[in-house]
Formats: structure tokens, C-alpha cells, sequence
């Protein structure tokens, strides 16, 4: 059984699903994936860029005054998975 491919939301770059990491938008929460429910993919070239928060704003539709809570989370769920 093959591995499905996903898209990387900043770069939008298509890899295996494994190689990605999923997140979800919840609950005004950036979390990994919960198994439910909509989510998106970040490839780890992207996870460190520059305007990461940017994209994820307009993905999970977020105020750009949340900025700074939304850098904060992923910083977390990256370091602390």
C-alpha cells in the first residue's frame, strides 16, 4: 500500500504524508492533529521559515492581532511536539 502525498501549505510542495507535519486550528488553539476534524500540513523546511504565522493567519483565518499567540504555539508544538 502506497504512502498518500499531501501539500505543504506554505511552499505547497507535494510529499509523502510522513514527511509532514500536521497541525489543526481549534478551539482558538494551534494543536497537532486530534484525529478529527479539519487539518492542514507543514513540510520541515517551511516550519522554520520567516512568515510561517503569516500563512497560518489566512489558513485558520485568524486575526493578524493573534500573531504573536499563534508564533508562541508553534514554537511549542515544534520543540515539544
Amino acid at each position: 500500500m502506497s504512502n498518500p502525498t499531501r501539500m505543504c501549505i506554505k511552499c505547497r510542495n507535494r510529499l509523502l504524508q510522513c514527511e509532514l507535519i500536521r497541525l489543526q486550528y481549534i478551539n482558538s488553539k494551534l494543536i497537532k492533529f486530534s484525529g478529527f476534524g479539519r487539518s492542514f500540513y507543514i513540510c520541515h523546511t517551511c516550519k522554520e521559515s520567516k512568515n510561517i504565522s503569516d500563512i497560518l493567519l489566512r489558513v485558520c483565518k485568524i486575526d493578524k492581532k493573534y500573531k504573536d499567540q499563534i508564533n508562541q504555539e508553534l514554537k511549542e508544538l515544534l520543540i515539544y511536539g
